[in-house]
């Protein structure tokens, strides 16, 4: 009995112990009323992931469609698959990647290797490897490990657009997010249906939740965003913006509550820090396009494309130094010369690395490219172009 005393003491050890534990969120079960509502801290790391100025990025997206025709097993008829590491510093407006693209089916997969990077709208690219089909990539060798640009001012040049419309746009399309931004603030479009507990992401420890698209408030969202973007329509578009709008007004409600039926809900996994960063976002799902009325004609007995994605985040706001390549070669030497709208006689005969005449040619005395001869400065026509391109195509089967 004369321990009775130190009762007290131990329920208040345990009592303290259990409330440090949920206030610290070291235990951190769905009834703690020390932490926040799941969703606020789903909301809160997509919001800080928004406001980021530099990050570094990895992960995968695939793609793949499958058919089932009546009496036959089941074939893969397409897939695409894309894997990437990079980084993005959106102060600078610079951006690097290293990636494998890789697509195909029944059996034939085809992969690209290579690396992008984007400096102030600049793009640039170089490919590592190509597939190994002589046949169809053989003559590309030469271009692999190169760095090839494609210039703003170039593009700007040859589609014939003012930098004062570039600007603008960009400055619109800043706007219209910032739009779509404000439309979220309030709409409660995502829930947390499960907690995973405590997991590790490149050893730092993050929240582990499944949430799911409210269809309704995702619906509210799409629609309220359409209104309001109707301020940056053109005047002269924007009759014909309204009517449909209308349309879509009255169709859209409709069309979310079949896709939501046929498709079944939509979820994902987050894995969230105790910085409130979002360290690793993960997504799957497939469809029975023959369910829809798109489809209806399909002669299989079903169709059904199925998507994932899984992406990795890290070194938030740390400095990343991307610069452009030391040496690069502009698009406009490799691509044909007629496709930016400028063609000259002198990038005919440069770019096409072949003979100006075919062996039965020179024996006959006719020269390859007799019935295209142009002056100084002519341009010729889209039939002459087309001609030639099919002629160039003959020379590399021989």
């Amino acid at each position: 009995m004369k321990f009775k005393f130190l009762i007290p003491i131990v329920v208040v050890l345990v009592v303290g112990g259990i409330l440090g534990t949920l206030y610290t969120q070291v235990w951190n079960p769905l009834w703690n009323p020390f932490s926040l509502p799941r969703e606020s801290v789903v909301e809160r790391a997509f919001a800080k992931m928004m406001g980021l100025e530099s990050f570094r990025a990895q992960g995968n997206i695939n793609f793949e469609i499958k058919t089932k025709d009546l009496g036959e097993e089941e074939t893969e008829d397409f897939k695409v698959a894309l894997n990437f590491s990079g980084a993005l510093d959106i102060k600078n407006s610079r951006s690097s990647s290293d990636f494998e693209l890789t697509f195909g089916g029944q059996g034939l997969d085809i992969s690209f290797t290579g690396e992008l990077r984007a400096i102030e709208g600049d793009f640039y690219f170089s490919i590592k490897t190509f597939p190994e089909l002589p046949f169809l990539f053989g003559g590309l060798e030469e271009l692999k490990n190169q760095w090839f640009r494609l210039s703003k001012e170039m593009l700007m040049e040859r589609l014939k657009i003012e930098s004062e419309e570039v600007s603008e746009e960009e400055e619109k399309t800043k706007e219209m997010l910032q739009e779509f931004i404000s439309v979220l603030r309030g709409k409660e479009i995502i829930q947390v249906t499960e907690d995973f507990g405590i997991e590790e992401i490149d050893g730092i420890k993050a929240n582990h939740y499944l949430v799911l698209l409210k269809e309704d408030e995702l619906k509210e969202v799409v629609l309220e965003f359409l209104q309001r973007i109707k301020k940056y329509v053109p005047e002269e578009e924007m009759a014909s913006y309204e009517e449909k709008l209308r349309e879509t007004m009255e169709d859209l409600p409709g069309s979310f509550e079949e896709f939501f039926s046929k498709a079944g809900t939509i979820t994902f996994e987050v894995w969230i820090s105790r910085d409130n960063q979002l360290r690793r976002i993960k997504g799957e799902k497939e469809i029975d396009l023959s369910l829809f009325e798109q489809f209806k004609d399909f002669s299989g007995e079903w169709a059904k494309i199925k998507g994932n994605f899984d992406f990795k985040f890290s070194d938030f706001n740390q400095e990343i130094k991307i610069e452009a390549p030391e040496e690069s070669t502009s698009i406009e030497e490799i691509l044909p010369p007629g496709l930016f709208g400028s063609f000259s006689q002198q990038s005919l005969l440069k770019t096409p690395e072949l003979p100006l005449s075919t062996p039965q040619d020179q024996e006959e005395g006719l020269p390859f490219f007799e019935e295209f001869e142009f002056g100084e400065g002519e341009t010729p026509s889209l039939e002459e172009i087309e001609e030639l391109e099919r002629l160039l195509e003959e020379l590399q089967k021989e």
